[in-house]
Protein backbone atom coordinates (compact mmCIF):
# COMPACT_ATOMS: atom_id res chain seq x y z
CA UNK A 1 0.00 0.00 0.00
CA UNK A 2 1.27 3.47 -0.91
CA UNK A 3 1.84 5.91 1.98
CA UNK A 4 3.81 9.13 2.50
CA UNK A 5 7.37 9.00 3.76
CA UNK A 6 8.62 12.61 3.65
CA UNK A 7 7.33 16.07 2.61
CA UNK A 8 9.63 19.04 1.80
CA UNK A 9 8.07 22.52 1.39
CA UNK A 10 10.04 25.48 -0.03
CA UNK A 11 8.66 29.07 -0.25
CA UNK A 12 5.04 27.94 0.00
CA UNK A 13 2.93 30.57 1.82
CA UNK A 14 4.49 30.98 5.29
CA UNK A 15 7.01 28.15 4.89
CA UNK A 16 10.51 29.10 3.74
CA UNK A 17 11.88 25.58 4.12
CA UNK A 18 10.00 22.90 6.02
CA UNK A 19 10.66 19.15 6.04
CA UNK A 20 8.34 16.50 7.56
CA UNK A 21 8.88 12.78 8.05
CA UNK A 22 5.64 10.82 8.16
CA UNK A 23 5.05 7.78 10.33
CA UNK A 24 2.88 4.80 9.36
CA UNK A 25 -0.66 5.33 10.55
CA UNK A 26 -2.18 8.61 11.75
CA UNK A 27 -0.15 11.84 11.55
CA UNK A 28 -1.38 14.97 13.42
CA UNK A 29 -0.07 18.54 13.04
CA UNK A 30 -0.37 20.49 16.29
CA UNK A 31 0.71 24.08 16.85
CA UNK A 32 -0.43 27.57 17.77
CA UNK A 33 -2.58 29.70 15.52
CA UNK A 34 -0.95 31.26 12.45
CA UNK A 35 1.90 28.74 12.55
CA UNK A 36 1.30 27.35 9.03
CA UNK A 37 -0.63 24.13 9.74
CA UNK A 38 -3.20 24.75 6.99
CA UNK A 39 -0.39 25.65 4.58
CA UNK A 40 1.08 22.14 5.11
CA UNK A 41 -2.24 20.54 4.14
CA UNK A 42 -2.62 22.96 1.23
CA UNK A 43 0.90 22.13 -0.01
CA UNK A 44 0.13 18.40 0.23
CA UNK A 45 -3.11 18.95 -1.68
CA UNK A 46 -1.24 21.04 -4.27
CA UNK A 47 1.33 18.33 -5.03
CA UNK A 48 -1.29 15.55 -5.09
CA UNK A 49 -4.24 17.19 -6.90
CA UNK A 50 -2.81 20.39 -8.53
CA UNK A 51 -5.01 22.59 -6.34
CA UNK A 52 -5.19 25.43 -5.46
CA UNK A 53 -4.74 27.20 -8.80
CA UNK A 54 -2.79 30.38 -9.50
CA UNK A 55 0.43 31.67 -7.95
CA UNK A 56 -0.84 33.47 -4.81
CA UNK A 57 0.52 30.69 -2.60
CA UNK A 58 4.14 31.58 -3.52
CA UNK A 59 5.85 33.16 -0.50
CA UNK A 60 6.08 36.96 -0.65
CA UNK A 61 9.55 38.02 -1.79
CA UNK A 62 10.30 34.62 -3.40
CA UNK A 63 10.15 33.83 -7.08
CA UNK A 64 9.94 30.03 -6.98
CA UNK A 65 8.09 27.60 -4.74
CA UNK A 66 8.54 23.84 -4.60
CA UNK A 67 6.84 20.93 -2.85
CA UNK A 68 8.54 17.53 -2.83
CA UNK A 69 6.72 14.34 -1.74
CA UNK A 70 8.58 11.07 -1.02
CA UNK A 71 6.58 7.81 -1.10
CA UNK A 72 7.44 4.58 0.66
CA UNK A 73 8.30 2.79 -2.64
CA UNK A 74 11.13 5.26 -3.39
CA UNK A 75 9.07 7.41 -5.79
CA UNK A 76 9.61 11.19 -5.58
CA UNK A 77 6.93 13.62 -6.86
CA UNK A 78 8.10 17.22 -7.19
CA UNK A 79 5.76 20.17 -7.94
CA UNK A 80 7.49 23.44 -9.04
CA UNK A 81 5.95 26.82 -9.89
CA UNK A 82 7.04 30.46 -10.25
CA UNK A 83 5.31 33.69 -11.22
CA UNK A 84 6.24 33.48 -14.90
CA UNK A 85 7.22 30.53 -17.05
CA UNK A 86 7.84 27.52 -14.79
CA UNK A 87 4.87 25.24 -14.05
CA UNK A 88 5.84 21.60 -13.97
CA UNK A 89 5.69 18.20 -12.34
CA UNK A 90 8.77 15.97 -11.93
CA UNK A 91 8.52 12.23 -11.34
CA UNK A 92 11.47 10.12 -10.20
CA UNK A 93 11.18 6.35 -9.81
CA UNK A 94 13.83 3.87 -8.77
CA UNK A 95 15.73 2.49 -11.76
CA UNK A 96 14.00 4.82 -14.27
CA UNK A 97 14.85 8.08 -15.97
CA UNK A 98 13.26 11.19 -14.38
CA UNK A 99 10.15 12.48 -16.17
CA UNK A 100 9.14 16.13 -16.54
CA UNK A 101 5.56 17.23 -17.29
CA UNK A 102 4.53 20.70 -18.49
CA UNK A 103 1.50 22.23 -20.18
CA UNK A 104 -0.99 19.98 -18.30
CA UNK A 105 -3.44 22.83 -17.49
CA UNK A 106 -5.70 22.23 -14.50
CA UNK A 107 -5.43 18.43 -14.67
CA UNK A 108 -2.92 16.16 -12.95
CA UNK A 109 -0.71 14.16 -15.35
CA UNK A 110 -1.80 10.53 -15.49
CA UNK A 111 1.68 9.27 -14.54
CA UNK A 112 1.62 11.40 -11.36
CA UNK A 113 -1.87 10.18 -10.40
CA UNK A 114 -0.86 6.55 -10.98
CA UNK A 115 2.28 7.07 -8.90
CA UNK A 116 0.54 8.22 -5.65
CA UNK A 117 -2.86 6.49 -6.36
CA UNK A 118 -4.83 9.17 -4.44
CA UNK A 119 -7.91 10.38 -6.30
CA UNK A 120 -10.58 12.93 -5.31
CA UNK A 121 -14.16 11.81 -4.83
CA UNK A 122 -16.55 13.40 -7.35
CA UNK A 123 -19.96 14.18 -5.90
CA UNK A 124 -22.54 16.38 -7.66
CA UNK A 125 -19.87 17.66 -10.13
CA UNK A 126 -17.55 18.65 -7.24
CA UNK A 127 -14.23 17.18 -6.14
CA UNK A 128 -14.09 16.08 -2.47
CA UNK A 129 -10.59 15.50 -1.13
CA UNK A 130 -11.12 12.83 1.52
CA UNK A 131 -7.37 12.53 2.14
CA UNK A 132 -6.95 16.19 3.25
CA UNK A 133 -8.94 18.09 5.87
CA UNK A 134 -8.69 21.88 6.26
CA UNK A 135 -9.06 24.23 9.19
CA UNK A 136 -12.63 25.08 10.24
CA UNK A 137 -13.93 21.92 8.54
CA UNK A 138 -16.03 19.58 10.66
CA UNK A 139 -15.40 15.84 10.96
CA UNK A 140 -15.98 13.96 7.75
CA UNK A 141 -19.73 13.44 7.08
CA UNK A 142 -20.77 14.28 10.67
CA UNK A 143 -21.63 17.88 9.81
CA UNK A 144 -23.36 16.91 6.55
CA UNK A 145 -27.06 16.32 5.98
CA UNK A 146 -28.45 12.79 5.91
CA UNK A 147 -28.91 12.98 2.14
CA UNK A 148 -25.31 14.06 1.63
CA UNK A 149 -24.11 11.28 3.96
CA UNK A 150 -26.07 8.69 2.02
CA UNK A 151 -24.74 9.97 -1.32
CA UNK A 152 -21.16 10.03 -0.08
CA UNK A 153 -21.31 6.54 1.46
CA UNK A 154 -22.97 5.23 -1.66
CA UNK A 155 -20.31 6.83 -3.83
CA UNK A 156 -17.49 5.38 -1.71
CA UNK A 157 -19.02 1.90 -1.55
CA UNK A 158 -20.09 1.81 -5.20
CA UNK A 159 -23.80 1.78 -4.41
CA UNK A 160 -24.21 4.90 -6.57
CA UNK A 161 -23.72 2.66 -9.59
CA UNK A 162 -26.75 0.59 -8.53
CA UNK A 163 -28.74 3.81 -7.93
CA UNK A 164 -27.80 5.07 -11.38
CA UNK A 165 -28.77 1.71 -12.91
CA UNK A 166 -32.12 1.73 -11.08
CA UNK A 167 -32.79 5.34 -12.12
CA UNK A 168 -31.89 4.52 -15.69
CA UNK A 169 -34.03 1.36 -15.59
CA UNK A 170 -37.00 3.29 -14.13
CA UNK A 171 -36.52 6.02 -16.74
CA UNK A 172 -36.39 3.45 -19.54
CA UNK A 173 -39.48 1.72 -18.12
CA UNK A 174 -41.41 4.99 -18.02
CA UNK A 175 -40.30 5.85 -21.56
CA UNK A 176 -41.33 2.40 -22.83
CA UNK A 177 -44.69 2.64 -21.04
CA UNK A 178 -45.30 6.08 -22.50
CA UNK A 179 -44.26 4.87 -25.94
CA UNK A 180 -46.50 1.77 -25.62
CA UNK A 181 -49.43 3.96 -24.58
CA UNK A 182 -48.82 6.28 -27.52
CA UNK A 183 -48.64 3.35 -29.95
CA UNK A 184 -51.82 1.80 -28.48
CA UNK A 185 -53.63 5.11 -28.96
CA UNK A 186 -52.32 5.36 -32.51
CA UNK A 187 -53.53 1.77 -33.18
CA UNK A 188 -57.03 2.62 -31.90
CA UNK A 189 -57.14 5.74 -34.08
CA UNK A 190 -56.15 3.72 -37.13
CA UNK A 191 -58.76 1.04 -36.38
CA UNK A 192 -61.45 3.75 -36.08
CA UNK A 193 -60.38 5.20 -39.43
CA UNK A 194 -60.55 1.69 -41.02
CA UNK A 195 -64.18 1.06 -39.92
CA UNK A 196 -65.71 2.77 -43.04
CA UNK A 197 -63.52 0.52 -45.20
CA UNK A 198 -64.64 -2.90 -43.90
CA UNK A 199 -66.33 -3.82 -47.25
CA UNK A 200 -63.20 -2.76 -49.11
CA UNK A 201 -63.02 -5.98 -51.19
CA UNK A 202 -66.59 -5.58 -52.53
CA UNK A 203 -65.92 -1.92 -53.28
CA UNK A 204 -62.72 -2.92 -55.06
CA UNK A 205 -64.62 -5.39 -57.27
CA UNK A 206 -67.28 -2.78 -58.06
CA UNK A 207 -64.53 -0.26 -58.79
CA UNK A 208 -62.84 -2.67 -61.22
CA UNK A 209 -66.17 -3.30 -62.98
CA UNK A 210 -66.85 0.43 -63.18
CA UNK A 211 -63.34 1.05 -64.57
CA UNK A 212 -63.91 -1.69 -67.20
CA UNK A 213 -67.24 -0.12 -68.19
CA UNK A 214 -65.64 3.31 -68.32
CA UNK A 215 -62.95 1.94 -70.67
CA UNK A 216 -65.62 0.43 -72.93
CA UNK A 217 -67.50 3.73 -72.92
CA UNK A 218 -64.33 5.63 -73.83
CA UNK A 219 -63.60 3.20 -76.70
CA UNK A 220 -67.16 3.52 -78.00
CA UNK A 221 -67.03 7.31 -77.68
CA UNK A 222 -63.78 7.42 -79.71
CA UNK A 223 -65.36 5.06 -82.31
CA UNK A 224 -68.46 7.29 -82.45
CA UNK A 225 -66.24 10.36 -83.03
CA UNK A 226 -64.48 8.55 -85.90
CA UNK A 227 -67.87 7.61 -87.41
CA UNK A 228 -69.03 11.24 -87.19
CA UNK A 229 -65.82 12.39 -88.90
CA UNK A 230 -66.32 9.81 -91.68
CA UNK A 231 -69.96 10.87 -92.07
CA UNK A 232 -68.87 14.51 -92.38
CA UNK A 233 -66.27 13.60 -95.04
CA UNK A 234 -68.87 11.47 -96.88
CA UNK A 235 -71.35 14.37 -96.97
CA UNK A 236 -68.58 16.68 -98.24
CA UNK A 237 -67.73 14.17 -101.02
CA UNK A 238 -71.41 13.82 -101.97
CA UNK A 239 -71.76 17.62 -102.22
CA UNK A 240 -68.55 17.84 -104.28
CA UNK A 241 -69.79 15.07 -106.56
CA UNK A 242 -73.11 16.86 -107.12
CA UNK A 243 -71.25 20.12 -107.86
CA UNK A 244 -69.00 18.40 -110.42
CA UNK A 245 -71.97 16.65 -111.96
CA UNK A 246 -73.88 19.93 -112.39
CA UNK A 247 -70.79 21.43 -114.07
CA UNK A 248 -70.52 18.43 -116.41
CA UNK A 249 -74.22 18.66 -117.26
CA UNK A 250 -73.63 22.24 -118.48
CA UNK A 251 -70.95 20.97 -120.92
CA UNK A 252 -72.29 17.91 -122.78
CA UNK A 253 -69.42 17.99 -125.46
CA UNK A 254 -66.63 18.21 -122.89
CA UNK A 255 -64.97 14.95 -123.97
CA UNK A 256 -64.68 16.00 -127.60
CA UNK A 257 -63.34 19.40 -126.55
CA UNK A 258 -60.83 17.66 -124.33
CA UNK A 259 -59.59 15.50 -127.26
CA UNK A 260 -59.25 18.61 -129.46
CA UNK A 261 -57.40 20.44 -126.69
CA UNK A 262 -54.89 17.57 -126.33
CA UNK A 263 -54.34 17.52 -130.14
CA UNK A 264 -53.74 21.29 -130.19
CA UNK A 265 -51.28 21.06 -127.28
CA UNK A 266 -49.31 18.37 -129.15
CA UNK A 267 -49.16 20.46 -132.32
CA UNK A 268 -48.12 23.53 -130.31
CA UNK A 269 -45.30 21.46 -128.77
CA UNK A 270 -44.15 20.30 -132.25
CA UNK A 271 -44.19 23.94 -133.44
CA UNK A 272 -42.01 25.08 -130.49
CA UNK A 273 -39.50 22.28 -131.14
CA UNK A 274 -39.35 23.19 -134.86
CA UNK A 275 -38.68 26.86 -134.03
CA UNK A 276 -35.85 25.89 -131.69
CA UNK A 277 -34.33 23.63 -134.34
CA UNK A 278 -34.57 26.39 -136.96
CA UNK A 279 -32.86 28.89 -134.64
CA UNK A 280 -30.04 26.41 -133.94
CA UNK A 281 -29.72 25.79 -137.72
CA UNK A 282 -29.26 29.52 -138.40
CA UNK A 283 -26.62 29.80 -135.68
CA UNK A 284 -24.70 26.77 -136.99
CA UNK A 285 -24.84 28.13 -140.50
CA UNK A 286 -23.31 31.46 -139.45
CA UNK A 287 -20.58 29.69 -137.45
CA UNK A 288 -19.77 27.49 -140.47
CA UNK A 289 -19.24 30.54 -142.66
CA UNK A 290 -16.97 32.17 -140.05
CA UNK A 291 -14.89 28.99 -139.67
CA UNK A 292 -14.53 28.67 -143.43
CA UNK A 293 -13.22 32.25 -143.79
CA UNK A 294 -10.72 31.61 -140.96
CA UNK A 295 -9.56 28.35 -142.59
CA UNK A 296 -9.04 30.14 -145.91
CA UNK A 297 -6.95 32.82 -144.21
CA UNK A 298 -4.76 30.30 -142.29
CA UNK A 299 -4.07 27.81 -145.04
CA UNK A 300 -0.23 28.56 -145.01
CA UNK A 301 0.14 28.37 -141.19
CA UNK A 302 1.60 24.83 -141.18
CA UNK A 303 4.37 25.78 -143.64
CA UNK A 304 5.18 28.92 -141.60
CA UNK A 305 5.44 26.81 -138.39
CA UNK A 306 7.87 24.43 -140.09
CA UNK A 307 10.06 27.33 -141.31
CA UNK A 308 9.98 28.83 -137.79
CA UNK A 309 11.17 25.57 -136.25
CA UNK A 310 14.08 25.35 -138.73
CA UNK A 311 15.13 28.95 -137.96
CA UNK A 312 15.02 28.36 -134.21
CA UNK A 313 17.29 25.29 -134.50
CA UNK A 314 19.80 27.22 -136.59
CA UNK A 315 19.80 30.10 -134.08
CA UNK A 316 20.51 27.67 -131.25
CA UNK A 317 23.48 26.23 -133.20
CA UNK A 318 24.85 29.73 -133.79
CA UNK A 319 24.58 30.61 -130.05
CA UNK A 320 26.32 27.35 -129.13
CA UNK A 321 29.12 28.05 -131.57
CA UNK A 322 29.64 31.55 -130.12
CA UNK A 323 29.80 30.15 -126.56
CA UNK A 324 32.32 27.52 -127.60
CA UNK A 325 34.42 30.13 -129.34
CA UNK A 326 34.50 32.31 -126.19
CA UNK A 327 35.43 29.33 -124.03
CA UNK A 328 38.21 28.35 -126.44
CA UNK A 329 39.67 31.87 -126.24
CA UNK A 330 39.57 31.76 -122.43
CA UNK A 331 41.30 28.37 -122.42
CA UNK A 332 44.05 29.67 -124.72
CA UNK A 333 44.59 32.65 -122.41
CA UNK A 334 44.67 30.36 -119.35
CA UNK A 335 47.21 28.08 -120.99
CA UNK A 336 49.51 31.05 -121.64
CA UNK A 337 49.19 32.24 -118.04
CA UNK A 338 49.83 28.73 -116.67
CA UNK A 339 52.88 28.32 -118.86
CA UNK A 340 54.32 31.57 -117.53
CA UNK A 341 53.60 30.44 -113.93
CA UNK A 342 55.24 27.07 -114.53
CA UNK A 343 58.32 28.79 -115.91
CA UNK A 344 58.51 30.98 -112.82
CA UNK A 345 57.89 28.13 -110.26
CA UNK A 346 60.28 25.44 -111.36
CA UNK A 347 62.02 25.34 -107.92
CA UNK A 348 58.80 25.43 -105.81
CA UNK A 349 59.22 21.95 -104.27
CA UNK A 350 62.68 22.78 -102.96
CA UNK A 351 61.36 26.04 -101.53
CA UNK A 352 58.45 24.19 -99.83
CA UNK A 353 60.87 21.82 -98.07
CA UNK A 354 62.90 24.79 -96.83
CA UNK A 355 59.73 26.55 -95.66
CA UNK A 356 58.68 23.49 -93.62
CA UNK A 357 62.12 23.34 -92.01
CA UNK A 358 62.02 27.05 -91.16
CA UNK A 359 58.48 26.69 -89.73
CA UNK A 360 59.63 23.88 -87.40
CA UNK A 361 62.54 25.93 -86.19
CA UNK A 362 60.25 28.89 -85.61
CA UNK A 363 57.85 26.78 -83.49
CA UNK A 364 60.74 25.46 -81.43
CA UNK A 365 61.99 28.98 -80.89
CA UNK A 366 58.56 30.17 -79.74
CA UNK A 367 58.36 27.26 -77.25
CA UNK A 368 61.75 28.15 -75.88
CA UNK A 369 60.71 31.77 -75.50
CA UNK A 370 57.60 30.74 -73.52
CA UNK A 371 59.67 28.47 -71.28
CA UNK A 372 62.18 31.26 -70.74
CA UNK A 373 59.38 33.69 -69.70
CA UNK A 374 57.95 31.10 -67.30
CA UNK A 375 61.37 30.48 -65.80
CA UNK A 376 61.92 34.22 -65.30
CA UNK A 377 58.48 34.52 -63.65
CA UNK A 378 59.17 31.54 -61.37
CA UNK A 379 62.55 32.96 -60.36
CA UNK A 380 60.98 36.31 -59.52
CA UNK A 381 58.09 34.73 -57.54
CA UNK A 382 60.49 32.39 -55.77
CA UNK A 383 62.39 35.32 -54.37
CA UNK A 384 59.12 37.01 -53.29
CA UNK A 385 57.79 33.78 -51.68
CA UNK A 386 61.05 33.22 -49.80
CA UNK A 387 60.98 36.78 -48.57
CA UNK A 388 57.27 36.47 -47.54
CA UNK A 389 57.94 33.22 -45.65
CA UNK A 390 60.88 34.80 -43.82
CA UNK A 391 58.79 37.84 -42.85
CA UNK A 392 55.66 35.88 -41.80
CA UNK A 393 57.10 32.72 -40.32
CA UNK A 394 56.10 33.72 -36.78
CA UNK A 395 52.61 34.75 -37.93
CA UNK A 396 52.01 31.42 -39.67
CA UNK A 397 53.08 29.44 -36.60
CA UNK A 398 50.82 31.63 -34.45
CA UNK A 399 47.90 31.04 -36.86
CA UNK A 400 48.44 27.26 -36.78
CA UNK A 401 48.30 27.38 -33.00
CA UNK A 402 45.08 29.49 -33.03
CA UNK A 403 43.36 27.35 -35.70
CA UNK A 404 41.83 24.81 -33.20
CA UNK A 405 40.46 27.71 -31.11
CA UNK A 406 38.94 29.29 -34.21
CA UNK A 407 37.29 26.00 -35.17
CA UNK A 408 35.91 25.52 -31.64
CA UNK A 409 34.61 29.13 -31.66
CA UNK A 410 32.94 28.50 -35.01
CA UNK A 411 31.27 25.38 -33.60
CA UNK A 412 30.19 27.33 -30.51
CA UNK A 413 28.75 30.07 -32.76
CA UNK A 414 26.73 27.46 -34.66
CA UNK A 415 25.40 26.04 -31.38
CA UNK A 416 24.56 29.55 -30.16
CA UNK A 417 22.53 30.18 -33.30
CA UNK A 418 20.61 26.94 -32.64
CA UNK A 419 20.08 27.93 -28.99
CA UNK A 420 18.91 31.39 -30.11
CA UNK A 421 16.25 29.88 -32.36
CA UNK A 422 15.15 27.55 -29.54
CA UNK A 423 15.12 30.48 -27.07
CA UNK A 424 12.99 32.59 -29.41
CA UNK A 425 10.48 29.75 -29.72
CA UNK A 426 10.37 29.26 -25.95
CA UNK A 427 9.92 33.00 -25.37
CA UNK A 428 6.91 32.98 -27.69
CA UNK A 429 5.46 29.99 -25.85
CA UNK A 430 6.14 31.65 -22.48
CA UNK A 431 4.36 34.83 -23.64
CA UNK A 432 1.35 32.74 -24.63
CA UNK A 433 1.51 31.02 -21.22
CA UNK A 434 1.55 34.38 -19.42
CA UNK A 435 -1.45 35.49 -21.41
CA UNK A 436 -3.28 32.26 -20.52
CA UNK A 437 -2.35 32.66 -16.81
CA UNK A 438 -3.63 36.24 -16.80
CA UNK A 439 -6.95 35.05 -18.19
CA UNK A 440 -7.14 32.27 -15.57
CA UNK A 441 -6.33 34.74 -12.75
CA UNK A 442 -8.96 37.12 -14.03
CA UNK A 443 -11.57 34.33 -14.14
CA UNK A 444 -10.61 33.19 -10.62
CA UNK A 445 -10.98 36.73 -9.23
CA UNK A 446 -14.38 37.11 -10.92
CA UNK A 447 -15.54 33.76 -9.49
CA UNK A 448 -14.28 34.70 -6.02
CA UNK A 449 -16.17 38.02 -6.15
CA UNK A 450 -19.31 36.21 -7.32
CA UNK A 451 -18.90 33.71 -4.46
CA UNK A 452 -18.65 36.60 -1.96
CA UNK A 453 -21.80 38.21 -3.42
CA UNK A 454 -23.67 34.90 -3.14
CA UNK A 455 -22.60 34.49 0.49
CA UNK A 456 -23.77 38.04 1.23
CA UNK A 457 -27.16 37.34 -0.35
CA UNK A 458 -27.47 33.99 1.45
CA UNK A 459 -26.64 35.50 4.89
CA UNK A 460 -25.71 32.13 6.39
CA UNK A 461 -23.12 29.41 5.83
CA UNK A 462 -24.37 26.82 3.29
CA UNK A 463 -22.49 24.09 5.25
CA UNK A 464 -23.15 24.71 8.96
CA UNK A 465 -25.98 27.26 8.74
CA UNK A 466 -24.26 29.80 10.97
CA UNK A 467 -24.64 33.56 10.42
CA UNK A 468 -22.14 35.17 8.04
CA UNK A 469 -20.90 38.76 8.49
CA UNK A 470 -18.64 40.94 6.35
CA UNK A 471 -15.50 40.07 8.35
CA UNK A 472 -16.08 36.33 7.89
CA UNK A 473 -16.74 36.82 4.16
CA UNK A 474 -13.47 38.74 3.84
CA UNK A 475 -11.73 35.95 5.75
CA UNK A 476 -13.14 33.28 3.38
CA UNK A 477 -12.35 35.32 0.26
CA UNK A 478 -8.75 35.86 1.35
CA UNK A 479 -8.52 32.19 2.25
CA UNK A 480 -9.64 31.30 -1.30
CA UNK A 481 -7.25 33.85 -2.80
CA UNK A 482 -4.35 32.64 -0.62
CA UNK A 483 -3.97 36.12 0.92
CA UNK A 484 -2.45 37.05 4.25
CA UNK A 485 -4.73 39.74 5.64
CA UNK A 486 -7.31 37.67 7.51
CA UNK A 487 -6.63 34.00 6.71
CA UNK A 488 -4.65 32.29 9.45
CA UNK A 489 -3.09 29.79 7.02
CA UNK A 490 -1.66 32.53 4.85
CA UNK A 491 -0.01 34.84 7.39
CA UNK A 492 3.69 35.30 7.75
CA UNK A 493 5.52 33.88 10.77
Amino acid sequence: MIHFQKLIIKNFQSHVYTEFHFHPGLNVFVGPSDSGKSAILRALQWVLFNAPRGTEYIRVGANLCEVELHLNDGTIIRRIRNHHSINRYQLEKLGEEPQVFEGFGSEVPLEIANAHQFKPLQLEQKDIYLQVGHQLEGPFLLSESSGMKAKTIGLVSGAHLIDRALKKLNSDRLQLASKNKYLQQQLENVEEKLVPFEDLEDLEKELLQAEHRAMEIKEKQSFLIQLKQLEHKYMQNVQEQQTQKSILDRFPNIQEAEHNSIALENKLLYLRQYRQIFVRYQIHKEEKNIQKSIYDKTEMVSKAKQIQRELESKLKQIDLYKKLQVQYQKIQEGQDVLQKILNKTKNVEIGLHKVDHVENQRNQLLSLLKIQKSWFYIEQNKEKIDQFLKENQNFLSHMMQRLPDVESNLLALTNLKTYLIDLTDKQERIAKGYQWLDEIDKNVRELVMQYGDLLTEQGECPICGSEINDQLIQHLLHELEGGNKYAAAGRED
